[in-house]
């Protein structure tokens, strides 16, 4: 082993180490977050995540629930489609965007609420493919009579 080689395995340990530091870094910045947006302090918890640089699909969710809880549905729309592609089997994130198509839905006018109708649906839709084992309609039905019906449908 030579001193060119001793040189690169000591560049490659220090680096290696920043990137262990800088991601702990980064860990306890989103737990910091995460609290914040539990304590529905919403508008503190984007200063913490937006500047962070690479985000991840949990950082994006983040992101985009506090869009959401701040009634900016366009944006939540955004980071939300940005979570799916970095993790696209995680069914949570294509619930949020179906909640925020419904909403964004709710607020326009028909041509563009048709659109955004389409999009809600098929985001439920992916989330419910993907959380097939957990997903039971009958928990979301308020009304007796339609969880007796589906019970009948589903036993035979």
């Amino acid at each position: 082993m030579g001193p060119g080689d001793r040189s690169n395995i000591v560049v490659a340990v220090l680096l290696l180490l920043s990137v262990v530091t800088l991601s702990r870094g980064a860990g306890a910045d989103l737990r910091r977050a995460e609290e914040l947006y539990q304590r529905t302090e919403y508008r503190s918890t984007l200063n913490i995540p937006l500047p962070l640089s690479p985000k991840h699909a949990a950082v994006y969710a983040l992101i985009g629930k506090t869009y959401y809880m701040e009634g900016q549905y366009k944006s939540s729309t955004t980071y939300f489609d940005k979570a799916g592609a970095e993790d696209s089997l995680n069914f949570s994130y294509y619930d949020w965007l179906g909640k925020t198509y419904g909403r964004l839905a709710e607020q326009s006018c028909l041509p563009t609420a048709l659109a955004h109708a389409r999009k809600t649906r098929e985001s439920f839709e992916k989330a419910a493919a993907l959380d097939e084992g957990n997903w039971q309609p009958w928990a979301i039905c308020s009304s007796t009579t339609l969880r007796r019906q589906y019970r009948r449908r589903r036993d035979g």
